[in-house]
């Protein structure tokens, strides 16, 4: 079963329409604009999603040293060890769905993890279907990925991918400034304390 960057179902409604999503998305992108942090930015997106679509839960996990961490999520989620485990160290950089989102710019929709390689480990968590949407830094490189899932069986329609493609290229930008940001106060943060410490060690030398 080859990827689904575009599903083929009709949509069952109720779905907001054409002119009601472009503005919904327009508001969205002018909070996160004045968010001070990304999960301040992105927490509003993951609740448009599951208040917009089927799915039942979302949530915008970042890279970080090797992992996939959720920086926060909205709705139902997965419970249990091994989502435990996924919450405390993250999803590791070279689990399958990653890796898929790697090798392409849009999103990718599963109907049913049972079926797909690239979604090994979701029927596991209860997951059952799965939209994913890469969100990536100036260079293209993968630092996160928005996710929307259900715990039942469902098709996701043309409405809901136009919404989910939508909303996650409008804001994945936005999302990586964020984590740029977040990097340099970081880093910045990291050599204030350097310099810091290198003056306390003249004041107190060793013998």
């Amino acid at each position: 079963m080859e990827l689904l960057e575009r599903p083929t179902h009709l949509d069952n409604p109720p779905y907001p329409r054409e002119d009601s999503r472009a503005k919904l998305i327009v508001e969205l992108t002018e909070l996160a604009v004045t968010a001070p942090s990304v999960p301040s930015a992105v927490h509003p997106i993951l609740e448009m999603l599951v208040g917009q679509t089927a799915a039942v839960g979302s949530a915008f996990f970042q890279l970080d040293s090797g992992y996939f961490k959720a920086r926060t999520a909205s709705g139902a989620m997965p419970s249990g060890p091994q989502m435990d485990a996924i919450l405390a160290h993250g999803l590791p950089s070279d689990t399958p769905l990653m890796r898929a989102l790697e090798q392409t710019p849009r999103p990718l929709f599963f109907d049913d993890t049972r079926r797909h390689p690239a979604t090994q480990g979701f029927p596991e968590l209860g997951v059952t279907s799965l939209a994913a949407a890469p969100v990536r830094d100036r260079e293209g490189r993968l630092l996160g990925a928005f996710l929307m899932h259900t715990f039942k069986a469902h098709a996701w329609g043309n409405t809901e991918a136009d919404l989910f493609g939508a909303v996650a290229g409008v804001l994945a930008s936005l999302a990586a400034r964020l984590v740029a940001e977040e990097d340099a106060k970081a880093k910045e943060l990291e050599a204030v304390l350097a310099r810091e410490d290198a003056i306390r060690s003249l004041g107190n030398p060793t013998t």
